[in-house]
């Protein structure tokens, strides 16, 4: 399965009150200006062969982007989804890039958002 796929199973999983709905690659036409939901998206970000010996590599790190566009009328702290998010994903091995970037107004919709970036590494198996 892919990064963000996987990514998404996890988080579908953990059932974060107040997240609406999750989507990789892209939103939805219809789902665009839905701002009375929090929405995710999550993409892929690159990857790269990794644990590299013997002429040949073991694992590879991949990478995802993930932004959470919060509900306009959201009724709790961003900031307690964003810290369950990552420990949803920690939980499960990934480990956060970067960190949360900074809330800031979406240009289009004016909702207001966040960004993280996420890594894991994936063994090749024999």
């Amino acid at each position: 399965m892919t990064a963000e796929l996987d990514a998404k199973e996890l988080l579908d999983h953990e059932s974060i009150p107040s997240i609406d709905s999750i989507f990789t690659t892209n939103i939805p036409t219809e789902q665009v200006d839905e701002t009375a939901d929090t929405q995710i998206l999550i993409r892929d970000d690159g990857s790269k062969r990794d644990y590299l010996g013997n002429d040949d590599f073991w694992g590879i790190t991949q990478n995802v982007e993930l932004q959470i566009f919060y509900a306009k009328n959201l009724q709790v702290d961003p900031t307690s989804i964003e810290l369950q998010i990552s420990q949803c994903l920690l939980d499960a091995g990934w480990d956060e890039s970067t960190g949360w970037r900074g809330r800031i107004l979406d240009p289009d919709t004016q909702q207001l958002m966040n960004t993280n970036y996420f890594t894991r590494t994936k063994m090749k198996e024999d």
